[in-house]
């Protein structure tokens, strides 16, 4: 997946994108993600038990920098 962070307004500390297919209901999964701007700085990607989501956040949970882009891969047991 791939987000841009636009530079008006608050920008968020979580993104939460929509997926394909369900996640399986004895399945959790934690993905990488990298926002590339200002300093690069890791994020997670988590999948909970039968969830249609994905959910990112900054390590550190603070907003992400203007104008840059987030990238990251998940794999995940469909339902």
């Amino acid at each position: 997946y791939s987000v841009y962070v636009a530079t008006t307004g608050t920008a968020p500390t979580y993104y939460i994108l929509q997926i394909p297919f369900s996640v399986a209901t004895n399945s959790v999964s934690i993905g990488v993600t990298r926002e590339f701007a200002q300093g690069s700085p890791l994020w997670r990607a988590e999948m909970g038990l039968n969830a249609t989501t994905i959910t990112f956040k900054r390590y550190d949970e603070a907003a992400p920098a203007a104008n840059g882009y987030i990238q990251g891969s998940i794999t995940y047991q469909t339902a």
